[in-house]
């Protein structure tokens, strides 16, 4: 028995015109990818110098910029803030708090405070008896209230100590 040496006399019909669509496919797409990475590169190129800061202003704007290096001017590294974005100005997108970094977000222990107090409000609202359920329970969910709460007013209390008059 004399064994074909051609690979694709063995194989399915099918297999070989999905093998030559992916093939076509793959060929199509190359023309494309090389002008979006000729296109990138020469931006990366054209760009190759600035500064960061100049960076974050051709992105994101002057006004972004100089608003973001004032309050990095007004936050230490080691602080912590609150950032409440009542306009709904980042579309909820983490652009402040990546440029605030290293500095640490005031909210999520916020969020950490609300959930135990979330959950007992939940839990008495569906129980059959909740005065009974709440003189149980109450106590153990301000605990854990308590906790998150207490980083906050620590940070709070860090950046007002850090504000006031030394005397010396």
């Amino acid at each position: 028995m004399r064994m074909s040496s051609n690979i694709l006399a063995r194989r399915s019909p099918l297999g070989v015109v999905a093998v030559a669509v992916l093939g076509v496919c793959v060929l199509r797409s190359v023309p494309g990818a090389w002008v979006r990475a000729s296109a990138e590169v020469a931006e990366l190129l054209r760009h190759a110098g600035e500064s960061f800061a100049e960076t974050r202003v051709r992105v994101y704007g002057k006004a972004y910029a100089s608003r973001i290096d004032e309050i990095r001017g007004k936050i230490p590294e080691t602080g912590a803030y609150l950032l409440v974005d009542a306009a709904g100005a980042t579309d909820g997108k983490p652009l402040v708090r990546h440029d605030l970094a290293p500095r640490r977000p005031v909210a999520p222990y916020l969020i950490a405070a609300a959930g135990p107090i979330g959950i007992a409000l939940a839990a008495y609202a569906v129980h059959f008896n909740p005065p009974a359920l709440a003189s149980t329970t109450w106590t153990r969910f301000l605990i854990q209230a308590s906790i998150p709460l207490a980083a906050v007013f620590a940070a709070c209390a860090r950046e007002a100590s850090r504000r006031l008059p030394t005397t010396s």
